[in-house]
């Protein structure tokens, strides 16, 4: 049955804020459906600019230091800055202005997709990563490639959040088909037309289709798992990479423990350093941490000032061996298995600590008590649930090892994790 404007759902009266043409095929069923893809680009529109946010906020830093640590021609990084400028003002300012736009157009949960703004958001995205691609290859013409790859995890993952807006985009303009032939200058379809020609020059464009086809796997995983699509970009996997996940995923959709076991790896991910920034605080946080612990058993004065001197002194060495967590080709086990080197460092340099005690009347009593406090400090801040992991791991083998398990990183693993729990 075929219905007058006047009897369309609430919903659907804001269409676009404009009448319609007479060649309407307004039945109940379709306008009912663009209600429902209506109200599902609200979700989608809300997710989108939470994820754009944290793009914002988390991106800068540690693809700054992924340019550094990416093997660049000596002039290249010595261009750090004017890279990472290019990148602020195509990239990361563009994503700050669509999400702001977003939530206003979010406001009042009306029209958000039918007007335009949620496509507009989506084709600006993509402009802005092809925008990106061609100031780079024109400065730097022989190096390109390597630049983008160095910001290959950004752009993935920047890829991945834009993905379900573009999947519920495509799908409404096939819905406003059935209502519609004509939806005035504001047209959607023709949107997508626009949106899906720039789409075909990220795919055909050699520096970024393996970028842009990782980005889908992204959205996938995430799709799939719940889990932030540049949380998962994060992790460095290639797109063969994701690919298996993807698969394995989409087979076991009903096995929680695969799902669990990337939320994990998402999560652990999440807290090792990855720029230079965090990694001090990290360091610095630990060794606070570490002195406050000492600071609590009342020594004399000439003790405890020879135990902040050995304390410094042993951060300064973690401090060099620890900036290897930073590697850009490192693997995410390879990268657990430095964090947790540090912790294993920072045992050992403590053990010396009997040999100032020995004056004091009860010595074995303080260290016994300074050991304890320590073991279990490392374990809250750098183990990370490492033991779970290899558990894990041991599961869902094939994940594991697009992750960087192997028989080396395992026995390393199987090494240090027990001596930092203590057993």
């Amino acid at each position: 049955m075929v219905l007058n404007q006047e009897e369309w759902p609430e919903g659907i009266k804001p269409l676009n804020n404009k009448s319609l043409t007479k060649n309407i095929l307004a039945t109940n069923a379709n306008l009912q459906n663009l209600y429902n893809i209506g109200n599902e680009s609200i979700a989608i529109g809300e997710k989108f600019v939470k994820d754009l946010n944290f793009f914002s906020q988390m991106v800068f830093d540690p693809f700054g230091t992924s340019l550094e640590y990416f093997p660049l021609m000596k002039e290249v990084l010595e261009s750090k800055d004017t890279i990472m400028n290019i990148f602020t003002l195509k990239i990361l300012q563009t994503a700050k202005k669509i999400a702001k736009n977003l939530e206003l157009g979010l406001a009042n949960k009306k029209g958000i997709l039918f007007n335009g703004l949620l496509t507009s958001s989506v084709i600006k995205i993509l402009e802005s990563i092809i925008d990106f691609e061609k100031t780079i290859d024109k400065l730097f013409p022989g190096s390109s490639k390597k630049i983008i790859n160095a910001f290959g995890n950004a752009l993935i993952g920047l890829v991945g959040i834009h993905t379900p807006a573009v999947a519920i985009v495509i799908k409404a303009s096939g819905a406003i088909d059935k209502v519609s032939n004509f939806l005035s200058a504001e047209n959607l379809t023709k949107k997508v037309s626009d949106l899906k020609k720039i789409i075909h020059e990220v795919e055909q464009n050699e520096k970024l289709q393996n970028t842009y086809e990782a980005g889908i796997q992204i959205a996938s995983i995430a799709e799939i798992t719940g889990v932030s699509p540049l949380s998962l970009s994060n992790l460095g996997l290639n797109s063969e990479s994701l690919s298996k996940i993807t698969n394995l995923l989409e087979k076991d959709k009903d096995e929680e423990s695969v799902k669990v076991f990337i939320q994990n790896i998402v999560a652990t991910s999440e807290l090792i350093p990855n720029n230079e920034k965090d990694l001090t605080k990290k360091l610095d946080s630990l060794k606070d941490s570490l002195m406050d612990i000492i600071k609590e058993q009342n020594l004399p004065e000439i003790v405890y000032k020879s135990f902040e001197s050995k304390v410094n002194d042993s951060f300064k060495d973690i401090a060099i061996d620890a900036v290897t967590i930073l590697s850009s080709d490192k693997s995410f086990f390879e990268k657990l298995i430095c964090l947790q080197e540090v912790g294993s460092k920072v045992i050992e340099s403590t053990k010396e600590f009997k040999y100032d005690l020995y004056i004091l009347p009860n010595a074995a009593s303080i260290e016994s008590n300074i050991n304890e406090k320590i073991m279990n400090l490392i374990k809250a801040t750098i183990n990370l649930g490492a033991a779970e992991l290899l558990h894990q791991a041991s599961k869902s083998p094939i994940i594991a090892k697009e992750l960087g398990m192997n028989v080396q990183t395992k026995i390393f693993l199987e090494r240090l994790v027990p001596k930092i729990l203590g057993i």
